[in-house]
């Protein structure tokens, strides 16, 4: 991994790498333990550029994508605060844009496949689903991807994030010929899964990944 010098990070890292080492004693801390500490720090502090895919993450590390995950899941769990759905849908959407994130649209144009190798994504996501639809997480989660209705997911997109809904909506009221009619969707659906089948139902140039994401403000 090519390393440049930044006083002010290096110095955070040493500081919180010996805090952590140290805690239980000098030489206590197993290899797994430091091997999670170690990534967690130079992926926090910016020493691994967030926009890199996998494969070039791991390719600069010299360890497999299954070793990577495996750190990933590590490290989330030992992080004092866990990510939260918000949190994990926006960096679902900058994940998704930089293709960091795959996503595409199965051939029945009914469900999406995400391939998702963030393991604190992947939960947070179907959990989101499955507070929308009451359906078990685990239902949605399949190995590294993650597979759900298209509807179900442009709901979790339009419940926790603010401004992926006011896209979303601004996008429908420009393809229908009477944007009122939106309006009246929003005003009157009882849940977002509600209101985003309606939408799309009322706006039929809605139906592929190619315009769903832009419509929430997703540029890929």
């Amino acid at each position: 991994m090519e390393y440049s010098v930044n006083e002010k990070r290096d110095s955070i890292f040493v500081q919180q790498f010996l805090e952590k080492y140290l805690s239980l004693g000098f030489g206590v801390l197993p290899k797994s333990e430091i091997d999670t500490l170690v990534f967690s720090l130079i992926t926090d502090l910016g020493y691994i550029d967030s926009s890199m895919r996998e494969n070039e993450i791991a390719n600069e590390l010299h360890i497999t994508e299954t070793k990577l995950s495996a750190l990933r899941l590590a490290a989330n769990a030992r992080a004092k605060k866990p990510q939260s759905v918000e949190e994990s849908i926006a960096e679902l959407k900058t994940r998704i844009s930089n293709g960091s994130i795959k996503i595409y649209l199965q051939k029945d144009n009914k469900n999406v496949l995400l391939s998702v190798p963030y393991p604190h994504i992947k939960k947070n996501l179907a959990n989101a689903a499955e507070d929308i639809t009451g359906y078990p997480a685990d239902n949605y989660l399949n190995s590294r991807k993650v597979e759900m209705p298209i509807s179900v997911f442009c709901a979790v997109l339009y419940k926790n994030d603010e401004q992926a809904r006011n896209e979303f909506i601004k996008t429908a009221k420009k393809d229908v010929k009477d944007a009122a009619k939106i309006d009246e969707i929003t005003k009157n659906g009882t849940s977002p899964l509600e209101i985003v089948e309606n939408i799309l139902g009322a706006a039929s140039n809605l139906a592929t990944i190619a315009q769903l994401l832009p419509a929430f403000g997703i540029i890929k």
